[in-house]
């Protein structure tokens, strides 16, 4: 009779030790998100299965000695293992589901103008208004982690769930001809020529803007 090949499920506790080591408890920025997956779901958006609590890992059924050995390059061939760790504390993709749209999930701090002046570029009907629209906007809630935070003064007050529809980073695909780079930097300069014409402190929503 063929041995049986352990899985990271059948090893006692390793399945636990995994989801520590790759899951988002191992990573600050990334933590907060599993306390927010309920409420956000109760809004009617899902974040990744990744942040869910009873959060079950693609690789529960590799053999166990393939953690033990390159568990931590996990990340490339086990999407659910890859740690989102570039600035992401306050921002985080999602899925409207009513529809199956991919949304970002924004949080504006207490004390900005951010919600504000997206508010004002969704309702400007023009031309070189190329600003993302706002999908949705909710308070959040007193025992997010986010209030949880010492020593941060933007902080303190109400803070907001902004939803925007998901865009790509403008570098990805980079630019390949001529052409695609101008068309890129006019569009740019026909966005700030409006900005300009118009009451809107583009400082006040940070380098994200693009």
């Amino acid at each position: 009779m063929p041995r049986k090949h352990l899985t990271v499920a059948d090893v006692p506790g390793l399945l636990e030790a995994s989801k520590a080591e790759l899951g988002p408890q191992s990573d600050e920025k990334e933590r907060p998100w599993i306390d927010r997956y309920g409420f956000l779901k109760s809004k009617g958006y899902t974040l990744d299965e990744r942040y869910a609590p009873d959060w079950v890992p693609s690789w529960a059924s590799e053999p166990a000695d393939e953690y033990l050995v390159r568990g931590n390059k996990w990340y490339r061939t086990h999407e659910d293992a890859f740690a989102d760790r570039g600035a992401r504390m306050y921002v985080k993709d999602a899925v409207r589901m009513t529809d199956g749209l991919q949304v970002i999930v924004k949080l504006a701090l207490a004390g900005t103008t951010e919600l504000e002046i997206l508010q004002y570029l969704s309702t400007a009907d023009d031309p070189g208004n190329s600003a993302q629209r706002v999908l949705d906007a909710f308070p959040v809630p007193e025992d997010d982690p986010v209030y949880n935070s010492e020593g941060d003064s933007e902080l303190q007050g109400q803070a907001m769930y902004i939803i925007l529809p998901l865009a790509r980073d403008w570098r990805h695909p980079p630019f390949v001809v001529a052409p695609e780079g101008l068309a890129f930097i006019q569009q740019l300069l026909v966005h700030r020529l409006y900005s300009i014409m118009h009451p809107v402190n583009l400082c006040a929503l940070g380098k994200h803007l693009l």
